[in-house]
């Protein structure tokens, strides 16, 4: 884990929910692996969340991502998210906790998007802000081709994420973005920003192979939210298209859930395809997923729009090809046919091309697989943290790491 640490007290505001039991920390999966490798890099951390709905969990609530709790991590809770009812309530009990226990804070950290934080922030008396974000919801809504009343009815709750995002990016010490798009996309709107690229990978959980496409079946893997703009019906007709093309049997993985999965059962059933299609449903962030990344011979990540989607780096960690859309900051990240393959937006038959096209060559492949392995070790949990503490210290050279 990361050697040196801070000297500080930091605390870390997250979108979700999260709980501690009996020395166990849960977390939802996106937040997991940060929080875990933040609380080995400083002295003492301060987990700030609201608590997880009882029933009903929505997946950035669930507290899925368990790990073992060292002595310097304390939980603030901030009680129930509750709903615009009770928001004056809400409001009153998250400034009386945050009141109280701020002062002791000497950097205050916030994981955005997190339309909730402004309660945090507005009661906050920690004089030492970062944001750190990893999506932009309204930036990366307008890329995307849905129907008109969708995009209106998102109006209200986008406006308050905007209002909010913005006025602690605006008077955040330091503020920080995982994707060249969302450094633009601030940079018009007057706030300074850098580049911290995150993943969910540890060092320890790296596993390395020198070849794919080797077995007697070959296993294409899509992850994440099953949902039409992440693509997932063209990766299922780039599926139907290699059955006739490949001198192997295919086999099709869907890791998550969405509202797409119906749809896709429905024409997996149709199509006689049901016993070459998995559904594998949602799948917490860290050790699960990886383990079954390892099983895939490529992973299609075929969205139509994204900042920097963490399923990529993933993949890379496990030594899986990498076939995906120029969507959002990949392609200042990557270079097509180097650490990954490129294919148009709504191509199914590039997408079928494009594992043809691996599977049929071994020194494409070998290569890919051992740059995408070189690039993903620059953003390992352990990496990320350091890189962030010693931007925090460089920021606010009073404070020191040993």
């Amino acid at each position: 884990m990361v050697a040196m640490k801070l000297q500080a007290r930091v605390a870390v505001h997250i979108p979700g929910a999260a709980r501690l039991d009996n020395g166990v920390v849960g977390l939802p999966s996106a937040m997991g692996a940060f929080v875990r490798g933040l609380a080995d890099a400083v002295e003492d951390l301060d987990l700030v969340a609201y608590d997880p709905p009882k029933n009903g969990a929505e997946n950035r609530d669930r507290p899925d991502y368990q790990f073992d709790a060292p002595a310097s991590l304390r939980l603030i809770s901030l009680g129930p998210k509750g709903s615009m009812r009770d928001l004056p309530q809400r409001r009153r009990r998250v400034a009386r906790i945050v009141g109280n226990v701020s002062h002791e804070w000497d950097v205050t950290i916030y994981r955005l998007l997190n339309r909730r934080a402004g309660l945090v922030a507005r009661a906050n008396r920690c004089p030492r802000t970062v944001g750190y974000i990893g999506g932009w919801t309204r930036h990366v809504l307008a890329q995307i081709d849905l129907p008109m009343w969708r995009k209106l009815v998102s109006q209200p709750a986008l406006y308050v994420i905007d209002r909010e995002t913005l006025a602690i990016a605006k008077q955040a010490g330091l503020f920080l973005a995982n994707g060249e798009d969302l450094i633009d996309h601030f940079g018009t709107l007057g706030v300074p920003t850098q580049l911290l690229r995150t993943s969910s990978t540890f060092d320890a959980d790296f596993f390395q192979v020198a070849d794919r496409f080797t077995n007697d079946e070959i296993c294409l893997v899509v992850a994440g939210r099953i949902t039409a703009p992440k693509g997932v019906f063209d990766a299922f007709n780039a599926f139907m298209l290699l059955r006739d093309r490949l001198d192997r049997p295919v086999r099709l993985v869907f890791i998550g859930d969405g509202d797409a999965t119906a749809q896709l059962q429905a024409q997996a059933d149709s199509a006689g395809v049901r016993d070459a299609v998995e559904f594998r449903g949602w799948q917490p962030a860290g050790p699960k997923v990886l383990q079954q990344l390892r099983q895939a011979d490529a992973l299609l990540h075929l969205s139509k729009a994204e900042s920097m989607p963490r399923m990529v780096w993933e993949a890379m960690s496990q030594s899986v090809p990498v076939i995906a859309t120029p969507a959002g900051s990949l392609p200042r990240a990557f270079q097509d046919g180097r650490e990954l393959v490129f294919v148009p937006v709504e191509d199914p038959g590039g997408a079928a091309d494009a594992v043809v096209r691996l599977a049929s060559d071994g020194a494409l492949r070998r290569n890919m697989i051992a740059a995408g392995a070189e690039a993903v070790k620059e953003v390992s949990v352990e990496a990320i943290t350091a890189d962030l503490v010693g931007r925090i210290v460089r920021c606010w050279p009073e404070l020191r790491v040993v």
